[in-house]
């Protein structure tokens, strides 16, 4: 046997391909020297043959010939799977992507939220099956989407963009409408809010407003002024985190939530990108006197909190706070 163009010849003068798409079939006819392709449509299945054109050359057949194939696949399916919604679409990326490992406890409760917003300002497609949806539907949804932030409309459009992606990949749609060029990302009517830091007046302020403020909350709220520190982050430090020689403070973790709403202290910072093990908030901060006298004293005070109670003796892995 020899190949031409990627298709396979045998020896009584035709030339085979098998595809992938439904087994279709292509070979070159002996007699017209033009490519024929035949596959079993899965609808009626019946044989049909799709034939090459004299001006149209073999690349452009065989593109021709799996989208004709794509599609018969696609009416297979959308004949089975008329009752998937953009709904179920998405519950099932969500929920495969937290048992892949891809997100955290705390992003799958929040896309869980997510896809609330979207069932409460899209009613009118997320329970259509996703071959009914039209961009009719996703324009007439804008007005319900718009009241939201920029953040959360980007997140609901980027879900939209997924459900429909994967639709298309799994051959239930023949084309993914969120590409259509008419169909544009709504803007939020609510303006955005530019936030600045502190400026020296304001943290002189800050300071006095602090002076009668009990002396735990005050020294947590100092050490986040000093260091940037997210309230988190913070809360999440331990002794071993602080070392008292060099003065640093290691942040590896932060307080967060799990997907029953309880709080946890995670292994990684929020930043922490499950895909790649890298992560990014993972940092030694470097303390200032004023912070490093702070968290001395927080260590000496549960210290004695321990022997005065009688609690445990003092463990490595005791909390700052």
């Amino acid at each position: 046997m020899a190949k031409y163009n990627g298709i396979i010849s045998n020896g009584r003068g035709l030339e085979r391909q098998r595809k992938s798409f439904g087994g279709g079939t292509i070979y070159r006819s002996s007699k017209t020297n033009l490519l024929v392709g035949q596959y079993t449509s899965r609808i009626d299945n019946k044989r049909r043959s799709m034939y090459q054109h004299v001006d149209e050359s073999d690349l452009d057949f065989q593109r021709r010939f799996n989208e004709k194939l794509l599609m018969e696949s696609k009416g297979d399916v959308s004949q089975i799977s008329g009752s998937i919604t953009m709904d179920s679409i998405i519950s099932g990326y969500i929920k495969q992507r937290y048992d892949d490992g891809y997100t955290s406890s705390r992003s799958y409760r929040r896309n869980l939220e997510l896809q609330k917003q979207i069932r409460s300002c899209c009613s009118n497609l997320v329970d259509k099956p996703i071959t009914e949806v039209s961009i009719q539907d996703l324009q007439l949804a804008k007005s319900n989407i718009r009241v939201y932030a920029k953040s959360t409309i980007d997140k609901i459009w980027a879900m939209f963009n997924k459900a429909f992606q994967i639709a298309y990949n799994r051959r239930i749609i023949p084309f993914n409408i969120m590409l259509d060029d008419t169909l544009t990302k709504p803007i939020s009517q609510i303006p955005l809010t530019k936030i600045e830091a502190l400026t020296k007046e304001q943290r002189v302020k800050f300071r006095e407003a602090l002076k009668d403020s009990r002396e735990t909350y005050k020294d947590i709220l100092l050490v986040q002024l000093n260091t940037g520190m997210r309230i988190g982050e913070l809360l999440a430090r331990t002794i071993d985190d602080f070392d008292v020689n060099n003065r640093t403070l290691h942040i590896h973790n932060t307080l967060t939530l799990d997907e029953n709403n309880k709080v946890i202290v995670s292994d990684h910072t929020k930043t922490y990108n499950r895909a790649t093990n890298i992560d990014k908030g993972e940092r030694t901060i470097p303390l200032d006197d004023e912070t490093y006298n702070i968290l001395l004293n927080r260590v000496r005070i549960n210290k004695e909190m321990c022997t005065r109670t009688s609690l445990l003796p003092f463990q490595k892995k005791k909390n700052i706070y």
